[in-house]
């Protein structure tokens, strides 16, 4: 009577988790040109705006959500410093031309990157006021999020790149931060193969004839959050070849 308890028992979780294992893990394109990602060049991100003879590099720093709050208060604060560049009055922040994050720093770069000065408004209300150890814990405990235990091509950090599109980045690609114009957007994360940085930047995804357009922008934070251990790598498909 017990064995047959339990054969039911293990036949329903299988069915349980059979039914969940619906995440759609979208592949990255490979390169439509032989020049390369050309449309996301620092130069031609900043061709509008800004001074030519000044060039502005933000890096924020990971440490959780403590460091996406510092970096989203530094963002607020440049925004109110007068600069005179070339003795025309301008803001820092519109300065800007190279804005990167890692880790916790990855979210207010892309954030703001993506949404411009309407990120302030937004982003507390999108980031950090969200509890968002829930959605980890979720992932974890919650039998509809186990895809990552039945599908060999599904991991945590998938689950997580679902969580960051919807809460924040609805869909957005780096096609969209290009349209939209300066400051550059780089998320950084770690090559685990090499143990090297790794930034989203057209020099990064030129070596791997990766079509940097295509990449959403939401996978890029996930991986830049990849803490080892907690959450499975992003992984990226190489299409260099001898062509």
């Amino acid at each position: 009577m017990v064995l047959r308890h339990l054969h039911r028992l293990s036949a329903g979780w299988l069915l349980i988790l059979s039914a969940c294992s619906s995440l759609a893990v979208p592949m990255n394109e490979p390169l439509r040109s032989a020049v390369g990602n050309t449309e996301y060049r620092l130069i031609d991100v900043n061709r509008f705006g800004g001074s030519e003879r000044a060039l502005v590099v933000v890096a924020l720093s990971g440490g959780g959500k403590r460091s996406a709050a510092f970096a989203h208060g530094v963002l607020r604060g440049m925004r109110d410093i007068r600069v005179q560049p070339e003795g025309r009055e301008s803001i820092l922040l519109d300065e800007v031309d190279l804005l990167a994050g890692v880790s916790g720093g990855a979210f207010p770069a892309a954030h703001f990157g993506l949404y411009g000065k309407a990120s302030f408004d937004t982003f507390p209300e999108e980031f950090l006021y969200r509890d968002i150890e829930a959605y980890i814990w979720g992932t974890y405990l919650l039998p509809w999020n186990w895809d990552w235990l039945v599908n060999p091509l599904v991991g945590t950090n998938d689950r997580m790149t679902q969580v960051y599109d919807r809460l924040m980045f609805h869909g957005a690609t780096f096609a969209d931060l290009a349209e939209r114009g300066r400051p550059q957007v780089s998320v950084n994360a770690t090559d685990i193969n090499f143990g090297r940085p790794f930034g989203s930047l057209p020099q990064t995804f030129d070596v791997i004839c990766f079509d940097l357009a295509s990449l959403p922008i939401a996978r890029a934070v996930a991986a830049s959050n990849g803490l080892p251990v907690l959450f499975s790598p992003v992984t990226l498909r190489r299409y260099r070849g001898p062509d």
